[in-house]
């Protein structure tokens, strides 16, 4: 069992939500680090299935799979489900809009800017 495995474990065991999703977070880049994608990717799949609560949760998740994994579909899931628990959330609108406008989706990307900036 890894550092990593032991840390999520812990805060499993503690149902701290927060730390469970930054550990697991850690676990995604480690494992990408190591060039072990397909195992990150089921990691973050897991995470990402498993009906966290909290925004700030979800933004992390998006965090990880925009930068980390490489997965703007994940991101942009992530960061949506981030704003419908916390639709105030200012990064959450300015990183989904950037997701968006790689993804050449311009339209959609302008009017998240426009969220944030109102």
């Amino acid at each position: 069992m890894t550092l990593a495995d032991e840390t999520l474990a812990t805060w499993r065991r503690l149902n701290i939500e927060f730390r469970i999703v930054e550990a697991t977070a850690l676990k995604v880049q480690l494992l990408m680090d190591l060039v072990l994608r397909d195992q990150a990717q089921a990691v973050y799949q897991e995470l990402l299935a498993s009906g966290i609560k909290g925004g700030r949760n979800y933004f992390t998740i998006g965090l990880r799979a925009y930068n980390d994994l490489h997965d703007p579909d994940g991101a942009k899931r992530a960061y949506r489900l981030c704003l419908e628990q916390e639709p105030k959330h200012a990064s959450a609108w300015n990183h989904l809009a950037c997701v968006l406008h790689d993804k050449d989706e311009t339209d959609e990307a302008v009017r998240c800017w426009r969220e944030l900036l109102a």
